[in-house]
């Protein structure tokens, strides 16, 4: 191994800068084995226009430009009657003494209520007034009442608690209607999506909970129905969905659906980064900002741009998805500042370097010889 050595005296001004020339040369010499390395490891050189669609970069989406509002699967209608409601019953019957009575009644997991004197009468599904007919209709034709007048209203509704965690504003616990609980209730809840969330969310659920209670802190009116407790099973399992918010569907119930007890984490997702090295003023690595995308000539002018005017040649190393293999993408500058399809659309992990060639190779030396001889020129001006 060669050992360089330094040795500085007063007249030699520009010795303090030798460790950084070494950093410096340390630096181009790691880059440049990098890049032999991605060269030596391809699977395949391809131009734009012959890149395989699987290879082609897909835009970057940011989760938090996403509309949850539009993704629920359903809305809850406000006068409508779901299982597990609690309702408050009253009857004027019109019999004298007994002229109204009431019954706060919770609708069992058939929709149904124990309607006193009547028995089990399914009213889930229905809206309040039609629920209010119903009741009374049953009430005339089995002549228990004559001319009974029913006011029904809503007492409590039931709850799906489901923890709130990862990239969202305000993490924590959450009572939300069990009639419609799904994904994007929960996110909504949670003060929707920060700008580090990713499009991923991740529900898990642990099998061999029994139903949770149902009650809420601010619903008292459970306390007078009938309540199910919090049970755990040592066998249980859990079950782990994750779910692209990016292709879910508003209609598409069933994929949106969450447990009572369920934990809903948003993933985060990763910073994207390129790297370009090369022919640039800088070697670096660039972030690709939040929802934005980032092509070649962005990636090239974020490093300084070129350092050489006549570079042209440019290779994207680019890693096959789901493998360890390389492909070389094989553009140019002049041609990408003509054709979008030459500008190649960035993917996060893409390495852009802008290659040597012999026109840039003969130039560089010839501007060293030039900047040789003009510094030469200058000394001797100055009689040094």
């Amino acid at each position: 191994m060669t050992t360089i050595k330094y040795t500085c005296t007063e007249s030699n001004s520009g010795c303090h800068n030798a460790p950084a020339i070494t950093r410096r040369a340390l630096q181009h010499v790691s880059l440049l084995a990098f890049a032999v390395c991605c060269l030596g490891c391809s699977s395949g050189m391809f131009t734009p226009s012959e890149l395989p669609h699987s290879l082609v970069a897909k835009p970057v989406i940011s989760a938090s430009h996403l509309n949850l509002s539009g993704l629920n699967s359903s809305a809850m209608r406000v006068n409508s009657i779901y299982s597990g409601d609690v309702l408050q019953v009253d009857v004027v019957t019109g019999t004298g003494n007994r002229d109204e009575t009431s019954w706060r009644l919770r609708v069992d997991e058939n929709g149904a209520i124990p309607l006193p004197q009547v028995g089990p009468i399914r009213v889930a599904g229905l809206e309040l007034v039609a629920a209010e007919r119903l009741i009374g209709d049953v009430y005339r034709q089995r002549e228990i009442y004559l001319h009974p007048s029913v006011s029904l209203t809503v007492d409590a509704r039931r709850t799906k608690r489901v923890t709130v965690e990862g990239a969202v504003k305000k993490p924590g616990n959450y009572d939300l209607p069990a009639a419609n609980a799904d994904i994007t209730d929960a996110l909504l809840a949670a003060g929707g999506l920060t700008a580090e969330a990713d499009v991923i969310v991740e529900v898990r659920h642990t099998r061999g909970f029994g139903i949770a209670n149902p009650s809420s802190p601010n619903h008292a009116a459970w306390q007078h129905a009938q309540q199910v407790g919090y049970q755990y099973s040592p066998g249980s399992q859990v079950d782990v969905r994750r779910i692209n918010l990016a292709t879910i569907r508003s209609e598409d119930q069933a994929s949106q659906s969450i447990e009572d007890g369920a934990v809903v984490t948003v993933v985060k997702r990763p910073i994207p980064t390129v790297g370009v090295i090369g022919l640039v003023k800088q070697n670096k690595q660039i972030k690709i900002p939040s929802g934005a995308e980032m092509r070649v000539l962005d990636a090239i002018s974020a490093a300084g741009g070129t350092s050489v005017d006549l570079a042209d040649k440019v290779f994207i190393v680019r890693r096959v998805p789901g493998s360890e293999e390389t492909v070389i993408i094989n553009t140019s500058i002049k041609q990408a500042k003509r054709d979008l399809s030459w500008n190649v659309l960035l993917a996060s992990g893409d390495v852009v370097s802008v290659e040597e060639t012999p026109q840039t190779f003969l130039w560089r030396g010839l501007s060293n010889i030039l900047n040789v001889a003009w510094t030469g020129a200058r000394v001797s001006a100055l009689g040094l």
